[in-house]
């Protein structure tokens, strides 16, 4: 054991300013985004796009800002272009080479906003170098820290572009936002539900105050999970949201306190995200807040949130269920206007169900496809519009395949197909290409994993969603 091992005593973000940001690196001479104009769309539709980066810095935190810089020789224009948040620790590739001692390390990021390089008005480096030249934004490697003395200047320079652009960014939380009224009906417009199951889920996320969306992919649980808390807070404000991601190497240390390595090469005791957003919270208690896990069945959820798993009861809230944290004995609670909203992918075979002591704190609401009931949820309305007649062979078709998979004594209602394979935000994108696209390259593959151990059945389907787009199949 090192001597040189410290203990913060303030569990507290050490910065003064209260925001933690760093500058990630893309080279496209050394590194090719193969799926980039997709990111760049999903995140214009106000979805997120995760990816994994590598961050030499393991300073780093799990809910930590994060802006991509466009560098490289001869790559033009050179700047910043995209932003997000951390969402998991560090982790090494796992083909690194054994022999090699400095191993490049990585974080997962959720990218909220990606600017296209090539057409949109990014901030460039020589822009940068003007307003804030004591920052260096060239750097040789990927993860240094923006200065903290400079993170809210350059962020509302971030914002100011990203309004002249007319492009939503969805993840300003250290920064006031233009007010953007969003209501129940805002709601209905965008998410496949009818309007009594609105009203029902808000119900129940209210008086539980921690809800679980479940459903197959493609069903739209993310997206849906940050509109629910737009319609709860009135507007779209994401300084009252924070998201997560968990995964089997997500810990207590990361979600709410522990030890982390120091820019002295010790040790300090500091806060994970989840308590820095509960601290949040009692700043303002009198406005709801939201905090939003993706695949919350990936992670130890016991693990994850230790002696917390008590306090989130919605019965056990607030000030007088306060306890000792295990680490420090710091007093903590989770405030009364925390409500907690998890995903859950039913149709990954490779997890376990989730823990039941957790099952019974929070209500567990199934979402479905939107292909069924399509006149009450507003799906007929999204899909009268389109005129390409191959989409609608093909959503017949979708529909009995989905009927098919009910039945299937080993798969069942939890592997359906999701309306989002076919319901991009820009309907005028839908052409025969882009239907072609989506049943060759998602639905096929999703077949073909469904009916792995059933090669007749995957044959026949794969057939009939070819028959459907006017092609021959030779299996």
């Amino acid at each position: 054991m090192s001597d040189n091992f410290s203990v913060s005593k303030n569990t507290k973000k050490s910065n003064p300013f209260g925001v933690s940001a760093w500058l990630l690196t893309y080279n496209p001479t050394k590194w090719e985004w193969n799926h980039y104009d997709e990111a760049v769309s999903i995140t214009k539709t106000g979805a997120g796009c995760y990816i994994n980066w590598n961050c030499a810095n393991q300073n780093a935190k799990i809910g930590d800002r994060v802006f991509i810089v466009k560098l490289g020789e001869n790559s033009s224009p050179k700047g910043i272009f995209a932003t997000g948040y951390i969402i998991s620790g560090f982790f090494e590739d796992d083909n690194f080479d054994l022999s090699k001692s400095n191993r490049i390390k990585y974080v997962s990021i959720l990218l909220t906003t990606i600017l296209d390089y090539k057409t949109d008005k990014i901030i460039t480096i020589d822009e940068l170098n003007t307003i804030f030249p004591q920052q260096v934004w060239s750097p040789q490697g990927s993860g240094i820290a923006i200065k903290p003395e400079i993170v809210h200047p350059f962020m509302k320079l971030w914002n100011d572009r990203i309004f002249e652009l007319s492009q939503p960014d969805s993840c300003m939380d250290t920064l006031p936002l233009a007010e953007c009224k969003y209501s129940k009906e805002d709601f209905l417009k965008e998410v496949f539900l009818p309007e009594s199951e609105y009203d029902k889920l808000r119900s129940l996320l209210l008086r539980k105050k921690n809800i679980i969306l479940q459903g197959a992919s493609g069903i739209g649980k993310t997206f849906s999970a940050k509109r629910l808390a737009y319609s709860i807070i009135g507007e779209k404000n994401d300084s009252h949201i924070c998201m997560v991601q968990f995964h089997q190497s997500y810990s207590y240390e990361d979600f709410i306190i522990g030890y982390r390595p120091n820019e002295n090469g010790g040790f300090e005791l500091q806060s994970g995200v989840f308590y820095n957003f509960c601290e949040k919270c009692k700043e303002n208690p009198d406005k709801p807040y939201f905090f939003i896990i993706d695949e919350i069945n990936r992670g130890n959820l016991s693990k994850i949130f230790g002696e917390l798993l008590m306090l989130i009861e919605s019965d056990k809230r607030g000030e007088h269920h306060k306890i000792n944290l295990v680490y420090d004995e710091t007093e903590f609670y989770i405030p009364e206007n925390l409500h907690i909203i998890g995903m859950m992918n039913t149709a990954d075979r490779s997890l376990a169900m989730i823990d039941y002591a957790l099952r019974r704190r929070f209500s567990f609401y199934t979402m479905k496809p939107a292909f069924d009931n399509a006149d009450n949820n507003g799906f007929s309305a999204y899909t009268k519009t389109i005129s390409c007649e191959l989409y609608h062979a093909v959503i017949a078709k979708i529909r009995k395949l989905n009927e098919a998979i009910r039945k299937d004594s080993s798969l069942g209602k939890g592997f359906e197909i999701g309306h989002s394979y076919f319901s991009p935000e820009n309907r005028s994108v839908i052409d025969n290409d882009w239907v072609r696209n989506a049943v060759e390259y998602e639905i096929i593959p999703l077949i073909e994993e469904y009916w792995f151990d059933d090669e007749q059945k995957a044959e026949e389907w794969k057939k009939i969603l070819y028959q459907a787009l006017g092609e021959d199949y030779d299996s």
